[in-house]
């Protein structure tokens, strides 16, 4: 049986029990279309390299699943349509066997003119219903996961939107009125998830394979936007000292104006952390305590281009002031205390509030609105 798998969100706190049985499934990888010319079921060249491709991943090692459906336009009769559509798939499935691939991994329908893709209304809007489909899926392991998504303070259940991207793959999930939902997951890749729930702080991860074969069930916990609430933004990296965020972190800062665009009476200020440990605090003259201002005005200016008014927002630079870990050493200690932190405020505050100017934006990187 073929799992498109739908899945979940961010995870502040594991739950691990006792290690349930792994099971053997099929994901969805990929998926195309072979087209034909009108009353015809000959392959054309262009289309042969896609099943060539195909046939080369198979003989790759690992164990492909081919689901093929065979479809024409409104041309002609119901009968006749059916059998165009019968010989379309018999040609591309004698092309794969003729490659090497098993019939046995094949499964195939034929329909006529009965699924259209799109209207028949004209010859190239037809040109798009004479096709054949093509959905790969590919053998893997998988496990059951069960959680439930709750507010951090009170352990109330929480409906959330769960937003999935596991390979090619973005899926959306809408967890039960109790926040509790099931996931199938596939333990041959990590996935990356989001959560968003109406008046909290979205959340983000990524979750290595590894953990996930360890996992059974999560519950998490979301931090309601309430005045004086504290979000950090994980994910948000940039080079190093500099104000320039890695391409890799740019779908974070699109989850922020996402956040701001629905929340429209959501005013924040944006603090700026540095990375300084085991060091005095610096002083308010020095470039680290500009660095960590330019980071937080290069967050404000990306809302600000994207429409978020400015009387919503302000920027705050913290230097080495408020690091998490003030005497860190390892790596991932020290990656804590690099942030760019989001805190809910008063609208009437942060519409006073005027921003500090970075003074050295060329050492930073940072490029003046």
């Amino acid at each position: 049986m073929k799992y498109l798998f739908n899945y979940i969100i961010f995870l502040l706190f594991i739950n691990v029990s006792s290690a349930q049985s792994i099971i053997d499934t099929s994901i969805s990888t990929s998926q195309f279309s072979i087209l034909f010319d009108s009353d015809k079921h000959t392959i054309r060249d262009s289309f042969k390299v896609q099943l060539d491709s195909l046939i080369t991943k198979w003989h790759s090692g690992k164990e492909t699943h081919l689901v093929l459906k065979a479809h024409t336009d409104s041309i002609g009769s119901d009968e006749y349509n059916i059998n165009l559509s019968k010989r379309r798939l018999n040609a591309v499935t004698a092309y794969l066997e003729k490659g090497g691939v098993s019939d046995t991994l094949i499964v195939s329908n034929f329909y006529g003119e009965k699924l259209p893709t799109v209207d028949n209304k004209n010859a190239s809007l037809r040109q798009l219903n004479r096709r054949v489909e093509v959905f790969v899926s590919q053998k893997t392991k998988a496990k059951l996961l069960v959680g439930r998504v709750v507010d951090a303070k009170s352990n109330q259940g929480l409906k959330s939107h769960l937003d999935i991207s596991f390979g090619n793959e973005d899926q959306k999930l809408l967890t039960e009125s109790d926040g509790k939902f099931e996931l199938l997951i596939p333990l041959t890749n990590g996935i990356e998830i989001v959560a968003n729930a109406e008046n909290y702080f979205f959340r983000h991860l990524k979750i290595k394979p590894q953990v996930l074969a360890n996992l059974d069930s999560i519950i998490i916990k979301m931090s309601k936007m309430d005045i004086g609430s504290k979000y950090s933004l994980k994910g948000l990296n940039f080079v190093s000292n500099k104000c320039i965020i890695l391409p890799k972190s740019i779908p974070i800062l699109h989850r922020l104006i996402s956040t701001m665009t629905t929340n429209e009476d959501l005013c924040i200020e944006i603090g700026g952390h540095i990375n300084l440990p085991n060091r005095p605090k610096v002083t308010n003259q020095s470039d680290y305590y500009d660095l960590s201002l330019s980071r937080a005005t290069v967050v404000y200016d990306s809302l600000v281009n994207a429409g978020i008014e400015s009387v919503r927002m302000y920027t705050k630079a913290y230097g080495n002031w408020e690091m998490i870990n003030p005497k860190a050493k390892s790596e991932i200690k020290q990656a804590e205390n690099r942030r760019v932190e989001i805190e809910v405020v008063d609208c009437a505050d942060s519409a006073t509030i005027h921003n500090e100017q970075v003074r050295w934006p060329a050492i930073h990187g940072y490029k003046v609105r």
